[in-house]
């Protein structure tokens, strides 16, 4: 008989006298449902209880600083973060029985947990310059432009590490493929730069 918690939904179908193989996929769906459940809850707590307190809390500061994380929603994407953990956690003795999904549900996982991390980072860039620009010392500086190009560096780390979830490789060794491939084209720029600095 199978042991352990999370077979706990196996053990109570088996001892209802229905057959092995539907009560162990019966078991999955239970826990499927079960970590759904906990996860949902996880977020709504995390969303109505203490997304609230936070933004309670800003307002009663005196920096603005914490205000722009506020009206960016910065708080409220981090919140995201919770049940994604949950899932990641969870699904391995879940699927302890199915273990060909497991790396599938990771990847997914990874996957939901890098584009969320990479909104937190676009929300936090524009907090920040959000503020920088609300100070009269920095009214006449390309702020905007700087927060511009680290949130295009920003998702372009998230498709990397998006890629490399997909092909199941390494984000260091797919950025140092890219650099290898683009390596063989800059002789060709640089002669066609001394090419023109001659004609000209």
């Amino acid at each position: 008989m199978q042991t352990g918690y999370s077979h706990w939904f196996y053990r109570l179908f088996i001892e209802q006298g229905l057959n092995d193989q539907i009560a162990l996929y019966l078991n999955v769906v239970m826990l499927v449902i079960a970590i759904i459940a906990i996860a949902w809850v996880l977020d709504f707590i995390t969303k109505s209880i203490l997304l609230k307190v936070i933004a309670t809390l800003a307002r009663k500061t005196k920096t603005s600083f914490d205000d722009f994380f506020i009206e960016h929603k910065v708080f409220d994407k981090l919140a995201h973060v919770i049940p994604a953990f949950v899932v990641y956690l969870t699904a391995p003795s879940a699927l302890s029985d199915f273990e060909f999904f497991v790396p599938i549900v990771d990847a997914a996982t990874e996957l939901y947990m890098t584009v969320v991390v990479a909104f937190i980072v676009h929300a936090i860039l524009g907090a920040i310059g959000g503020y920088l620009q609300s100070l009269e010392k920095l009214k006449d500086k390309p702020i905007n432009s700087f927060i511009q190009v680290f949130k295009v560096i920003n998702y372009s780390f998230a498709a990397i590490f998006a890629v490399s979830i997909l092909i199941g490789k390494s984000p260091l060794v797919l950025f140092l493929s890219l650099i290898h491939i683009s390596e063989p084209t800059r002789p060709l720029y640089i002669s066609y730069a001394v090419f023109c600095l001659k004609k000209g």
